[in-house]
């Protein structure tokens, strides 16, 4: 019997109603970033890709974010727009943005 795989954590790029003054710049960015660490936590590697996905949300993780099955890949995100991304983040002040902020990022807040 085939086993299933796991559901893919995700961040979905639907626009918020409580971010609907945020620029919408700021609100991609903010969103490619959240899980940025993950690239960080795994000692740089380069087998951490951001995605565009497609799927069918079937729960939640354990930060809250939407687990999806079903998979399937749509774009895979360029390295130059993640920098570009990381600088917008940076740039930001105030204390919205992602819980779990690589120290790169620590200067700022976002919101």
């Amino acid at each position: 019997m085939a086993r299933t795989p796991p559901p893919a954590s995700a961040n979905p790029l639907v626009f918020e109603e409580w971010a609907k003054d945020l620029p919408t710049t700021v609100w991609v960015a903010r969103r490619l970033c959240d899980y940025i660490h993950l690239r960080d936590d795994d000692g740089g590697s380069t087998d951490v890709h951001p995605w565009v996905l497609k799927g069918e949300e079937t729960g939640r993780g354990p930060d809250n974010e939407p687990l999806v099955l079903d998979v399937e890949p749509v774009a895979l995100i360029a390295e130059s727009v993640i920098a570009e991304a990381e600088g917008v983040v940076a740039r930001q002040r105030g204390a919205r943005g992602p819980l779990h902020r690589p120290a790169r990022f620590s200067r700022g807040g976002s919101g």
